[in-house]
């Protein structure tokens, strides 16, 4: 960091003419400028500039460093523009995951809406129930049903899901008896409870004997 702030200073010092007026523009005083000077030419172990007390002039070492200096303040600037043209206009890769039962009716409903304005953005979507590494797959953004089981990442809640139980008519009233299929992301062992009118409620246990990867299953 300490050698490309030396090599900014002293190109505002080759192209303000002098260390007296670099320092006005840059607000710093002579004294700091001359002493980052100083120790730039110690460091580089020869001579960049030569000056009087009117006039200062590049040694041949110096302007082959200035031309460096320039170069490299070029590429930083332009390496800020580009970072900052995002922010007004989006573009690049954007890659998004979501279940089967979202992808269709909201996810991709939603994008079109959003991104039809923003035609440099390149959207890369994957279809996916399971829970995919973030990292591995190189995903910017997960829509997920289920607990995430990774606090690492930034997180919002956006909808509910509510579980409606269905049963076969032909199965008994017993329901611990029934066969149950449950969504991958639910485990094995689903906790439901039923509200009765009056008030009353009854908690029933279940244990997943069918899992499917794919919630419109």
């Amino acid at each position: 960091m300490n050698k490309l702030r030396h090599m900014n200073l002293f190109m505002r010092i080759v192209e303000a003419g002098s260390i007296t007026k670099a320092a006005e523009k840059l607000g710093l005083s002579k004294s700091v400028l001359s002493q980052h000077l100083k120790q730039l030419e110690g460091e580089l172990a020869t001579t960049l500039l030569k000056r009087t007390t009117r006039r200062q002039s590049l040694t041949p070492s110096g302007e082959r460093f200035y031309a460096h200096c320039v170069k490299m303040h070029q590429i930083s600037e332009q390496a800020w523009d580009e970072v900052m043209a995002q922010q007004i206009e989006p573009a690049g890769k954007l890659t998004i995951t979501a279940p089967h039962a979202l992808m269709d009716s909201l996810v991709v409903p939603a994008l079109t809406k959003t991104f039809l304005a923003h035609p440099k953005v390149r959207l890369s979507l994957i279809c996916q129930d399971e829970q995919l590494d973030l990292m591995h797959h190189d995903i910017d953004l997960a829509i997920r049903v289920g607990r995430s089981q990774d606090s690492r990442y930034k997180q919002r809640l956006i909808g509910r899901f509510y579980d409606v139980l269905c049963k076969a008519k032909h199965h008994t009233p017993d329901l611990s008896s029934v066969t149950y299929i449950a969504n991958h992301w639910q485990g094995t062992q689903i906790n439901h409870t039923f509200y009765k009118a009056g008030g009353s409620s009854q908690k029933q246990q279940f244990l997943a004997t069918h899992i499917p990867n794919n919630i419109a299953y």
